[in-house]
């Protein structure tokens, strides 16, 4: 039955790519800011596979959503890969912003870390906290603050890329630190003495990942979208029905070990399709709605 599925899967795959990979001469590139995000490894494995370069759509990888966030807004990607806090922020400038495709839901994804247990940071007079500001990191720092009772003047932000935190050396510290992180990167934290305190996983918040763009971009890049839709569903199925194959070609592009690639994939639920009525009444509740 395994192998029989396995084989479905590519026969199905091969119709789409020889029926969808066509495209316009003159049709512009399809430019989408991507990090490395787990929820985002179907579309690296697209990308690895060569189906986005059929069907002239590029990929750039971002250090953050919030340099994701600013290269739309100058121009330079037209199609963004975001949680619903970029999606807010860019649709208060930009009205016809619309869902194309919701993806995952975090479930343990989003982490805080510490060198403090959490009754020690309710304690101490002041934290420092690193943290991408200007992300759906601020939303998972707010929750936590609000449920056990944190202080705002107990808390001192410090705005920096995930990227840049190993830089800091901040397990020599002897202050209170918290890093609000999410995966892959939490395993560098960890390993430089970090531990988890709270993820999406101990609370009810809901960060979601989608992919949106304007209506114009929407009306301009319609065959695009409508096989990158595709091309994502078949890849998330091939992570599921044949997780050795994802792991290994996914593997190229974001270095991880399987160990850890596991673990990010069960830190996240698909929600591409088949969503429960209750989420789906969720999303729609803050007029998060797939166009």
């Amino acid at each position: 039955m395994w192998k029989a599925t396995i084989l479905l899967t590519v026969t199905i795959l091969t119709l789409l790519l020889s029926t969808c990979s066509s495209y316009s001469d003159t049709e512009e590139p399809l430019k989408i800011g991507i990090t490395s995000w787990v929820g985002y490894y179907p579309i690296f494995y697209a990308y690895e596979k060569g189906w986005l370069e059929k069907n002239n759509i590029e990929l750039t990888q971002m250090a953050s959503l919030y340099e994701s966030t600013r290269m739309y807004k100058h121009g330079y990607i037209n199609i963004m890969l975001g949680t619903q806090y970029e999606y807010n922020i860019l649709s208060k400038k930009h009205k016809s912003m619309k869902i194309i495709k919701f993806l995952d839901r975090s479930n343990g994804g989003d982490i805080i870390m510490s060198n403090r247990t959490i009754k020690e940071l309710q304690n101490s007079k002041l934290i420092e906290v690193y943290l991408e500001v200007n992300s759906v990191n601020r939303l998972l720092l707010l929750d936590f603050m609000k449920k056990y009772k944190i202080q705002r003047e107990q808390v001192k932000l410090i705005n920096i890329n995930q990227d840049y935190i190993d830089s800091l050396a901040l397990s020599k510290s002897n202050k209170s630190i918290a890093i609000i992180t999410y995966n892959p990167y939490n395993y560098k934290h960890n390993a430089n003495g970090f531990v988890e305190i709270i993820s999406t996983k101990d609370n009810d918040l809901l960060i979601v990942d989608i992919l949106f763009a304007r209506s114009s971009v929407l009306n301009n890049h319609k065959n695009q979208i409508k096989t990158l839709k595709i091309l994502i569903d078949e890849a998330i199925e091939i992570s599921k029905n044949n997780p050795d194959d994802f792991f290994n070609v996914v593997s190229k592009v974001l270095p991880t070990s399987r160990e850890e690639y596991e673990t990010s994939i069960g830190s996240i639920k698909w929600i591409n399709i088949n969503r429960s009525d209750e989420l789906t009444n969720n999303l729609k509740s803050r007029n998060l709605i797939e166009f």
